[in-house]
């Protein structure tokens, strides 16, 4: 549904979970906004009886609202968004900024070097020039 509203298509009801659903959920008035404070982003939600699965619809039908060419970042981050499963706060904009330690740990990694050299298949923490040329060229990331 999300790569449909990225395109422009009329979504003509909402699908959540198989065709032959009733609708029990429909869209109700909510409003969320992102503040920033002295420096700080802040989370503001109005307080009603909302469901979860009325936000997520709220925000895909949102993506209307933005230029066709700015659609795919904002489905991108609609999707990563999905993906968290913490408090909302600083830490979830930390994530979505990609800058958010606790997932490459959750990976596995010490730091977001480690992954990296990881992803790229280099052994060492300190490679020399030639097991960088010879792991680069190997990699699938590579573009000659």
């Amino acid at each position: 549904m999300l790569y449909q509203l990225q395109r422009g298509e009329r979504i003509s009801q909402p699908r959540l979970r198989h065709r032959f659903q009733e609708d029990k959920i429909g869209l109700a008035r909510t409003v969320h906004q992102l503040r920033e404070f002295e420096g700080k982003y802040r989370f503001i939600f109005e307080l009603n009886e909302a469901a979860a699965e009325q936000n997520i619809l709220a925000a895909a039908y949102s993506i209307s609202q933005f230029a066709y060419k700015d659609r795919p970042a904002v489905v991108n981050l609609m999707l990563k968004a999905v993906k968290w499963r913490g408090e909302v706060g600083t830490d979830f904009i930390s994530y979505l900024l990609s800058r958010h330690d606790k997932f490459v740990a959750d990976l596995g990694h010490e730091s977001s070097e480690s992954w990296a050299l990881q992803v790229l298949g280099i052994s060492s923490r300190n490679p020399d020039d030639e097991e960088v040329k010879t792991v680069s060229k190997a990699s699938p990331l590579y573009s000659p």
